[in-house]
């Protein structure tokens, strides 16, 4: 008889916490359900509300489990780039710039003529070749130049140049796979695939097999990592914790050291380019010296221009994140001329 009341029990409390749990997941739905409607409440509120009013087209939104199962090679296939810029009368004897990043470098919300690789296009008379997109960061540039991907059959160009931001350091980071370019959101709206990250394995960057991939699709544990995720990266979080600050601006290190690695084997007389979009000490100085000391360029889009581009009448009307084209009208004239002092030299520019 005792057996049976602890069998009973047994199974009682395990009836209990799996209906606890689909309860939690229920709550964590109509969380994400409230915010996609009423109020994003985040960081990428402002540039997902305009895409979920898009959407929506006045009507509710309702998340939805992922459904995506795409490898990586099919995300980007499937992924539509801007035209390359082709300057005219364009100079043959220059060399193209090869232009990476994400949707500031993409253009988010701007016509082709108002991007940046448009801008330099017309400033140098070299064509410029757009390979951003958005929600990308530095391990998908990776991805591209060891893979070949979008860039096979490419005019070699002179220079490689990426458009930083602060937030592609929080991008290296996904506990699941599950997305950290527009947060738990975003994954849930768009249905991207398992995003793509790193991690070092004897001193070099291979790609990281997800343990638990699967809890991705919980609206719970998603809504959770975010929140542990925001309050590290964007909470002062890196600042009280300078251990976990020095792995994450290492790790971006070896990105780009791979990347340009990358690069000069497919590209070998092209020359690797940073440029800064954002100065507020989330990497400290001296890694950006060592790519410097690496033979990488390394530009501060702030310094060059003179202006704080944080600005807010230097971002879009109804985005309070994304740069609006007289952003670029500053912006493309000082990289230009950066660029061509580097021209037909490999030194490194002091910004």
């Amino acid at each position: 008889m005792g057996r049976q009341n602890l069998g009973r029990v047994i199974r009682y409390n395990i009836i209990f916490f799996i209906a606890l749990a689909l309860l939690a997941e229920f709550g964590a739905w109509c969380l994400m359900f409230y915010n996609m409607n009423f109020d994003p409440g985040n960081a990428s509120a402002v540039v997902l509300r305009r895409e979920l009013d898009r959407i929506s087209n006045g009507g509710l939104i309702f998340p939805t489990y992922y459904s995506n199962t795409q490898r990586m090679e099919e995300h980007f296939s499937k992924s539509i780039l801007r035209p390359a810029a082709i300057p005219y009368p364009r100079d043959r004897n220059r060399k193209p710039i090869a232009v990476f990043g994400c949707s500031f470098a993409y253009g988010e919300k701007l016509r082709f003529e108002q991007t940046l690789p448009y801008k330099l296009a017309a400033e140098t008379g070299r064509a410029a070749f757009n390979y951003a997109f958005g929600g990308f960061g530095i391990q998908h540039m990776l991805y591209m130049l060891e893979n070949g991907i979008w860039i096979g059959g490419t005019e070699e160009p002179e220079f490689v140049l990426y458009i930083f931001i602060n937030d592609h350091i929080p991008r290296l980071h996904t506990t699941f796979g599950n997305n950290s370019g527009g947060g738990a959101m975003a994954g849930f709206l768009f249905h991207h695939p398992v995003y793509l990250s790193y991690e070092e394995q004897d001193g070099r960057l291979v790609e990281k097999k997800h343990r638990f991939p699967w809890l991705r699709y919980s609206f719970l544990v998603s809504q959770i990592d975010e929140a542990v995720r925001h309050r590290m990266f964007y909470g002062g979080g890196l600042e009280k914790n300078p251990g976990k600050a020095a792995k994450y601006a290492g790790l971006m290190k070896l990105h780009f050291l791979q990347a340009s690695e990358a690069a000069r084997k497919i590209w070998p007389h092209a020359k690797f380019v940073i440029a800064r979009y954002d100065l507020d000490g989330t990497v400290p100085d001296s890694y950006w010296k060592e790519l410097g000391d690496a033979g990488i360029v390394v530009l501060s889009l702030p310094e060059i221009t003179g202006v704080d581009l944080r600005r807010r009448d230097l971002r879009l009307e109804h985005d309070e994140y994304h740069p609006n084209e007289r952003a670029w009208d500053i912006i493309a004239p000082a990289v230009a001329a950066k660029l061509e002092e580097l021209s037909g030299r490999g030194a490194v520019l002091d910004p």
